[in-house]
């Protein structure tokens, strides 16, 4: 070991190697360290959805507009307190107790909002699957899109509105 002018520090040859070896290494990895940050095949927030038949809608999206269930658009009610008829029948016996008639009322409101939802689901489906084709094609203009636009008021049709909920008599 020799010192090093002025710092105190002993010189090691061997200790010196080692520092050289890591940064050698360092230095040839470095490559590989990029590419992996820069290719993120898979890793996008569209992950698998380019396999689907429509690329917007997963089998369990297209599976609830089907059935005419509520696919999460009433989401900003049921934060605030006001759940709907499916969520007001699941918590019926331990949260939210309803008396017969009540659960009565609310299944017939859920039964009619179901049937009503879904051809409005099925039109959804359907102008969905019509925007991927067009896209799939390449054959986008102005009237493919025109049907995005009409896609909107599907979707807000399916929305709830506000529903007075059942009262004990």
């Amino acid at each position: 070991m020799s010192p090093c002018r002025g710092s105190g520090l002993y010189f090691n040859l061997e200790n010196a190697l080692k520092v050289n070896a890591l940064f050698f290494a360092l230095f040839m990895y470095m490559p590989f360290l990029t590419l992996a940050q820069h290719n993120h095949a898979g890793q996008t927030p569209y992950a698998g959805m380019q396999n689907r038949a429509i690329k917007a809608l997963s089998d369990s999206d297209i599976n609830e507009l089907r059935r005419g269930g509520g696919w999460g658009l009433a989401l900003a009610a049921e934060l605030n307190g006001m759940p709907g008829p499916s969520h007001l029948l699941e918590l019926k016996d331990n949260k939210i107790p309803l008396a017969a008639d009540q659960v009565d009322k609310t299944q017939v409101l859920l039964d009619e909002m179901r049937k009503a939802a879904i051809p409005t689901g099925e039109r959804l489906i359907a102008a969905e699957k019509a925007l991927e084709a067009a896209f799939a094609s390449g054959n986008v203009d102005e009237i493919s899109l025109s049907l995005q636009s009409k896609m909107a008021p599907l979707s807000s049709s399916m929305s709830p509105r506000p529903v007075s909920h059942p009262k004990a008599a």
